[in-house]
């Protein structure tokens, strides 16, 4: 019933251990523009929760990933339909 505002994907091998690409870990997130706080439902505290770790929704509506364009992306780059993924998924209320 409600629009993403972010999706964060990390990828590990079968040990569990997480990649490193010049020192860092590879973890990323994603803002999506589809999101608008003035007219689409939201929880209260999803959305302070993400303002304090630093999501700028103005700056998210022009910016932001189309949810279209991440759904084209996810196939072309193997990360569904592929057997080998397996994936852990939550949700903040």
């Amino acid at each position: 019933m409600m629009k993403l505002i972010q999706v964060g994907i990390t990828l590990i091998d079968h040990r569990g251990q997480l990649p490193m690409i010049d020192g860092a870990y590879c973890v990323r997130h994603f803002n999506l523009c589809n999101f608008d706080m003035r007219t689409d439902r939201d929880v209260l505290s999803s959305i302070e929760l993400l303002k304090n770790s630093g999501i700028d929704f103005e700056r998210n509506r022009p910016n932001g990933l189309v949810s279209r364009t991440l759904g084209s992306l996810l196939p072309k780059h193997g990360l569904v339909f592929n057997p080998r993924i397996h994936y852990v998924c939550y949700k903040r209320d």
